[in-house]
């Protein structure tokens, strides 16, 4: 009988055992918790960041109820400056373990960085050690580095990260700043380092809003591991400042990488809003300015970049600033657009300045792999400020809409409309009918991703939208046949289709704006009638042909 009682006890304390290795636990961290709770439920939740990180295990969950006091936290501590210890700023607290941070949502649960009474304020997190961090569902919200201390080339204003990796997923990043010396950069982000295992970093559906840096308004990337990756996906990087003289209202991408080709992708992300206020500065919402002599990539892929500004020249590029090359500054690097809208972006004083390269020579047309190689894959670019050389028309696939606003022809084409009238809470823009960016983009630029900044499935076909935004592609208009076909309303209210090719048969079929077919008939030779009166409203003509297709807008009254 003992010897029965035994092997239970033996076997239950194997069980208990096997339980607590394979599931990672969760401690619960409350605006309204205590510090004398054991944190092992939301009615037993504690206060401070630092304390449920005590209480936590490698790879546990801390899930968070409300905005969580950071500049209280007995953990943390002063930030260094010049004259010793800051009275009115904290560093952050350091992660020492594989953490899951996670809120129910990012509109009520999260980080607040200012005390409203001693108005000290604080960075968040410092993540210096090869560990991952994962963020879901939080709001980090008024966080500050502030220092004067020169020796330190570092910044975050949330967060500072020298090592592992961050995997963030509906995370805002709100009113961030960092301050007091130009070293100190990245409003919201500082990534600043390597990891030694290759894990990847990621942003997904993050929003970066009113963030404030010298460089980097929200974010800042000094260097990446070797062949190190960073994705922002689906994000929103809006209204934010750079306010020193290189700019990068959006990103500063300033890579330092040992070996390896590092990657940063911006995917399905608008960039908007953002404005760099120096009047000499260079770089606009992205500045990338590789200083690594081995090859580095930044990719920005399906992306709307618009409304930028910049208090420098039309050189400074308010939309995207590329410099690489041999040059003093030491700048070498890739970059690939694809797929994407840059326009409407301009200095203080109104003139267009979508994208500048700087250059010491021509990157010709050398393989994708060769420092300083830059390409335009179907992409919607305005104005373009460079040397012409600088971007080797072989480099461009498709310049059907590449460097077309001037002076003399001032008008946007991608016929952007904003979510929402409200400046401030403007997160994308969808595109107006016919706008010809509607089939502009191509799918194998964005493979293997399927999806747009919505989550919204993009057509499974070679077409898709170019920018953050998919829009129904019945909408658009292709541009190969644009100048081809003719559509209007003829005496009888019947929509008409000349054809100035003649060689092209096919069909024709009118859909209303909700995407639903009210007419269709072929297409025969140099003009053909829809004989069908149609009530009052606005209609998509869409021609279907053995060459391609091409759609048009018609109004009816």
């Amino acid at each position: 009988m003992k010897n029965t009682y035994f092997l239970k006890a033996v076997f239950t304390l194997i069980l208990c055992g096997f339980f607590s290795m394979t599931y990672a636990g969760t401690i619960y961290l409350s605006a309204t918790g205590n510090d004398s709770n054991n944190g092992l439920s939301m009615g037993t939740a504690v206060k401070s960041f630092s304390v449920a990180q005590g209480l936590a295990a490698d790879g546990d969950t801390i899930m968070v109820s409300g905005l969580i006091d950071f500049v209280n936290d007995p953990g943390n501590t002063a930030t260094t400056t010049t004259s010793g210890p800051s009275t009115t700023n904290k560093v952050g607290i350091v992660i020492t373990k594989n953490l899951n941070i996670q809120g129910t949502s990012s509109d009520t649960d999260g980080f607040q960085g200012v005390d409203t009474q001693t108005f000290i304020n604080t960075r968040f997190i410092q993540l210096t050690a090869d560990f991952t961090l994962g963020l879901k569902n939080l709001k980090l919200i008024n966080g500050a580095l502030i220092t004067d201390l020169t020796t330190v080339a570092a910044g975050g204003g949330a967060i500072l990260m020298t090592n592992g990796a961050i995997v963030a997923e509906n995370v805002v990043f709100d009113s961030n700043t960092t301050s007091g010396h130009s070293a100190i950069s990245g409003g919201a982000i500082y990534i600043g380092g390597s990891n030694g295992s290759g894990k990847a970093t990621s942003f997904k559906n993050c929003v970066f809003n009113a963030n404030e840096g010298t460089k980097g308004g929200p974010i800042y990337i000094q260097s990446v591991g070797n062949g190190g990756k960073i994705t922002f996906e689906g994000c929103a990087i809006t209204n934010n400042l750079a306010n020193g003289t290189t700019g990068g209202s959006a990103f500063y991408i300033r890579f330092n990488a040992p070996t390896g080709k590092p990657e940063i992708n911006i995917i399905n992300c608008t960039i908007r809003g953002n404005k760099v206020t120096a009047n000499n500065a260079n770089g606009g919402a992205i500045n990338w300015s590789a200083k690594t002599p081995n090859t580095a990539y930044v990719n920005i892929v399906n992306s709307t970049i618009t409304e930028n500004t910049t208090g420098g020249s039309s050189t400074a590029g308010a939309g995207i600033y590329f410099a690489f090359g041999t040059n003093a500054t030491g700048n070498y690097g890739n970059l690939t657009v694809s797929n994407c809208i840059v326009e409407g972006n301009k200095t203080d004083a109104g003139v267009a300045s979508d994208m500048q390269v700087k250059a010491d020579a021509a990157t010709g047309t050398a393989p994708e792999n060769t420092v300083g190689y830059i390409a335009v894959k179907n992409s919607m670019i305005g104005a373009v400020t460079s040397l012409a050389a600088n971007v080797p028309t072989a480099n461009i696939t498709d310049a059907t809409y590449y460097n077309y606003i001037t002076t003399l022809t001032p008008d946007l084409k991608a016929m952007l409309v904003r979510n929402n009238p409200d400046d401030l809470k403007v997160r994308y823009y969808t595109l107006g009918d016919g706008s010809p960016a509607i089939t502009f983009g191509k799918s194998t630029f964005l493979s293997p991703i399927t999806t747009d900044q919505l989550g919204k499935t993009r057509p499974s076909t070679t077409d898709i939208s170019a920018g953050s935004v998919e829009k129904n592609p019945v909408l658009g208009l292709r541009k190969n046949l644009d100048s081809a076909i003719l559509v209007y309303r003829n005496a009888n209210n019947q929509i008409t289709v000349e054809n100035s090719t003649n060689d092209y048969t096919g069909s024709i079929t009118v859909y209303n704006t909700l995407g639903q077919v009210v007419a269709k008939t072929a297409a025969t030779g140099a003009r053909t009638t829809i004989e069908k009166s149609l009530n009052a409203g606005v209609y998509i003509v869409r021609l279907n042909t053995t060459a391609g297709s091409a759609a048009k807008k018609v109004i009816i009254n």
